[in-house]
């Protein structure tokens, strides 16, 4: 098996850490959130697929009216 780096914002590294069954983060805009919390349940999916776990995993984000 092959390693993969996976680049995160330095402030999100501990949302990741540990076991969880829930994990999420907030504040201000610009520090790629949404995009880790994406990127890391594919990462999750793809675990768990490998390890031959089923379940469901969900991302999802506030809706905001003020971006556009």
């Amino acid at each position: 098996m092959s390693a993969v780096r996976i680049e995160l914002p330095d402030k999100l590294i501990q949302v990741f850490q540990g076991r969880a069954d829930v994990r999420g983060a907030k504040g201000g805009r610009g520090s790629g959130k949404t995009r880790s919390l994406a990127k890391m349940a594919a990462v999750q999916g793809y675990r768990y697929g490998k390890a031959g776990e089923r379940g469901i995993i969900l991302c999802a984000r506030q809706f905001m009216n003020s971006l556009e």
